[in-house]
């Protein structure tokens, strides 16, 4: 497996760093609950090996980043409903292959006695300016990964 020393990515995926926010390993492919949960039930998944562009996917390795996709919004549709997906490719922080998978919510959702409206459901999400920046707690991303893991 191709990975880079100094790379956050290429750290996470390493097994023997895996944390409360890790949800499910694929053959090509690791998705993790965001532990800045801007919107309720975001993700990101993240090639094994190090790569930085879309365009250096091998075919097998897209066709299981769709297979994901599915299995993904199967199981967030049954646990928290959205009303539609963003997926973000932007490597502008981290240069390693990785996609941002947005649950959009039109109305308010709660989840552990707490809400998240999403502010911007009928515009172009920015990721920077607009989504939340700090982590929530803990239990809050374990949580939601129980939830999503029951229909995965």
């Amino acid at each position: 497996m191709n990975t880079t020393p100094n790379c956050p990515l290429c750290k996470l995926n390493d097994p023997a760093n895996r944390n409360y926010a890790y949800l499910k390993e694929y053959k090509y492919w690791n998705v993790r609950v965001t532990p800045n949960q801007h919107l309720l039930g975001a993700h990101v998944i993240s090639l094994k090996r190090h790569t930085e562009k879309m365009s250096d996917l091998e075919p097998r390795e897209f066709e299981e980043l769709i297979d994901i996709q599915k299995e993904l919004e199967n199981a967030l549709e049954k646990t928290f409903r959205p009303h539609n997906y963003n997926y973000l490719q932007l490597g502008n922080v981290v240069r390693h292959l990785h996609i941002h998978m947005l649950p959009r919510y039109s109305d308010i959702k709660e989840f552990v006695e707490l809400k998240w409206e999403d502010k911007i459901y009928r515009e172009t999400p920015g990721v920077a300016p607009v989504l939340k920046q700090t982590p929530d707690p803990e239990y809050v991303v374990v949580g939601i990964k129980k939830e999503i893991l029951k229909h995965l």
